[in-house]
């Protein structure tokens, strides 16, 4: 059941607290993620011109932003095309904000974040098969890079060193995903420049940030605090505490609809069942009066098997 006419109401009150009009972008973190959680991809993108097309947005609007994360080919043709129809974004982060979320908020005139608040660093994670048995693994694209720069620079090892290194590597990880593992280091950053480009114009602090975001921080999984995000020169604004709690608010509303804090999803068969059929919205875009749901149905058997079928986006309102 949707909660949308509830989350009306509360893009009413941000409104009437910050004369922006709201757009949300919020996909599942729920566990586990192969079964529940959804991420930032390019269907999105149809989306959005929808909205931004149908909308009286004006010039300047609020993109509530929740997400783990996605498909890095996504945040630039999103954050030109709302650029499109508005002059100035701010980026409300109530919670997280996290890697091709990163990668939206870089396009923001400013990023709002509160206590809770992280972003992440923007680099790059593949699935690769390793050994006999086909091994799904996840590897970074700055990780295999990591690697290099150990063998090249901290080791120093000479020539037949280097050599027998970067064998191993390519016994790991085939030639075909090293090379595309370095086009896509290279697009990252081009791809983060750009998006700053867009409202920051001294190239040595852009230089600074995309270099912070891509290859300095510890991990993939190092998360940002709003302290930090600042002292990186980024454009960060302390989101003031009655915006906070509207946008908190907005966000346990989607994260009540996908149930996305519980895992899993607890079901009851009576004795007379043996199928038991739902639908779960596990991604949202909307504003004051346009809702899109991503939705999928999961039937679920006695003998704990469960399928996911006919994924899809679908409108609403």
């Amino acid at each position: 059941m949707s909660d949308f006419t509830a989350r009306q109401k509360l893009f009413d009150k941000l409104y009437e607290h910050r004369k922006r009009r709201i757009i949300t972008f919020v996909t599942s973190h729920k566990i586990p993620g192969a079964l529940y959680s959804t991420q930032i991809a390019q269907d999105a993108l149809s989306l959005f011109y929808e909205i931004l097309k149908e909308g009286n947005l004006r010039d300047k609007i609020d993109l509530l932003l929740h997400s783990s994360g996605g498909q890095i080919d996504t945040p630039w043709p999103l954050v030109n095309l709302i650029r499109e129809y508005c002059k100035e974004i701010s980026v409300l982060v109530p919670w997280k904000a996290h890697s091709a979320a990163t990668l939206i908020a870089l396009g923001a005139n400013v990023i709002e974040m509160g206590p809770l608040s992280s972003l992440s660093p923007i680099d790059p994670q593949f699935q690769i098969k390793t050994g006999q048995k086909d091994e799904v693994r996840i590897v970074g694209v700055e990780d295999i890079y990591g690697y290099y720069r150990l063998i090249k620079d901290t080791l120093e090892l000479d020539s037949h060193g280097r050599a027998e290194s970067l064998k191993i590597l390519a016994e790991r990880i085939n030639p075909e995903t090293l090379g595309k593992a370095s086009r896509t280091r290279k697009e990252i950053r081009i791809i983060a420049t750009n998006l700053l480009k867009l409202h920051l114009s001294e190239d040595s602090i852009i230089k600074d940030i995309v270099s912070k975001l891509t290859e300095e921080l510890p991990s993939h999984q190092y998360f940002i605090n709003r302290k930090e995000a600042k002292d990186m020169a980024l454009p960060i604004k302390n989101m003031d505490k009655k915006s906070e709690e509207i946008s908190f608010k907005i966000l346990k509303s989607y994260r009540d609809e996908a149930i996305m804090d519980e895992p899993g999803i607890s079901i009851d068969f009576s004795p007379q069942e043996t199928v038991k059929t739902i639908e779960l919205s596990r991604a949202f875009i909307e504003t004051r009066d346009i809702s899109f749901a991503f939705r999928s149905q999961y039937i679920f058997h006695q003998d704990r098997k469960i399928e996911r079928k006919g994924d899809r986006w679908k409108r609403m309102v």
